[in-house]
């Protein structure tokens, strides 16, 4: 099975927009299609972005849907301790979380619509792909 890391612009994304290729990349592991790898600090990333108040007006999250997401991630989710990497130049510093997870995890894919990562194309044994590339691999079989 392919283990994955996804940024959390793609996890928040698959949850307000409830369409699109974040979602279905959320419901291929919600039909254990993949493990998805994370770490503590993504998911208080996740939770912190979820909870801005602009975001739940906006789409009209509820305290149950967010708990919901929340419970999922902490019991379903591959949980990995983060490695400590390099700071690379073409990388925001608070991105490198991702590449920490991917590679404390043993990711086979990042999914990130975040243009430096996806510049990097891969880091270690790690592809990063975007979120319409990673649904056609996981069409793919």
């Amino acid at each position: 099975m392919l283990k994955a890391v996804v940024d959390t612009n793609v996890l928040v994304s698959g949850v307000i927009l409830s369409r699109g290729n974040p979602y279905e990349i959320l419901e291929a592991w919600r039909r254990n299609e993949l493990i998805l790898l994370t770490t503590p600090e993504i998911l208080e990333e996740v939770e912190a972005v979820l909870r801005r108040p602009k975001i739940f007006r906006k789409y009209r999250l509820t305290e149950a849907v967010v708990a919901r997401l929340l419970d999922a991630l902490n019991l379903e989710a591959s949980l990995v301790g983060p490695v400590s990497i390099d700071p690379y130049p073409q990388v925001e510093p608070a991105d490198l979380k991702f590449l920490a997870c991917a590679e404390a995890g043993a990711a086979d894919y990042l999914v990130t619509g975040d243009q430096a990562l996806l510049n990097l194309t891969s880091y270690k044994a790690t592809r990063i792909v975007s979120p319409s590339t990673f649904v056609h691999i996981l069409s793919q079989g």
